[in-house]
Formats: C-alpha cells, sequence, structure tokens
C-alpha cells in the first residue's frame, strides 16, 4: 500500500510537472482552460462583421513585445499588427483588405501563441 501511495504521488508530481511546461511555452493553463499571467484575449465583437470589428485583451505587464496576427485557414500569414498598450485594452480590425470568409487571429506575445480564435467577415 506504501508502494501504490509512492508511486501515485510521483505520478502527480509529473504531471503537474508537464502542466506547468505547457502553460510556460502556450501561455494556456491546460488544468483550467485559463490562461496564465492574467492574459485575456475575448471573442471580437461583432462577429461575423464587414466593416470593422474589436478584440478585447489584458495582457500582463511583464510581457515585452506582442503583437495581434491574422491568419486564412490555410495558415498564411494576412496581417499583423503591433500590440503596445499592456494591460486591458482593445484593437479594432478592419474588413478593408480581407474577402469574405474565415479567419484565424491569434495575439503572439514574447514569441509564444497566446490565444487564437476565429473570426468571420461577411460579403461587404
Amino acid at each position: 500500500n506504501d508502494q501504490l501511495t509512492q508511486q501515485l504521488k510521483d505520478q502527480q508530481q509529473l504531471l503537474s510537472e508537464l502542466q506547468q511546461k505547457i502553460s510556460l511555452s502556450t501561455g494556456i493553463n491546460p488544468t483550467t482552460g485559463t490562461t496564465v499571467d492574467n492574459f485575456i484575449m475575448e471573442q471580437n465583437i461583432p462577429n461575423p462583421f464587414s466593416g470593422k470589428t474589436v478584440i478585447n485583451y489584458n495582457l500582463p505587464t511583464t510581457v515585452q513585445t506582442a503583437y495581434l496576427a491574422v491568419y486564412d485557414l490555410n495558415g498564411k500569414q494576412i496581417s499583423s499588427q503591433p500590440i503596445i498598450q499592456k494591460t486591458a485594452s482593445s484593437i479594432t480590425i478592419s474588413s478593408e483588405n480581407l474577402s469574405a470568409g474565415i479567419y484565424i487571429y491569434s495575439i503572439i506575445a514574447d514569441g509564444k501563441i497566446m490565444g487564437s480564435k476565429r473570426m468571420v467577415v461577411s460579403e461587404k
């Protein structure tokens, strides 16, 4: 029984270490689905949109550099814009250079993908 108890503790420690490594590399806590370090990226509003849409976010003050990238469904980066404002703020995206369709947007901070979501550009 003592051996099984120790084995369980060892496995829990290994699991905890793996979760921490995943969290450090992606910015996402895999056990809760929430982000670490107070990072928040909300769904764009409105979605779908035909003119402009707004993405609210919160970046930790510890982030050195960050940008928002927009990708098509083939994974090709369509655009990027630097994120200057840390803490709670928002970014406005225009559909001016986007055709109707589905896109993925991501916030990349200090070289890590912090979060990604889908947005839909409707017919103009």
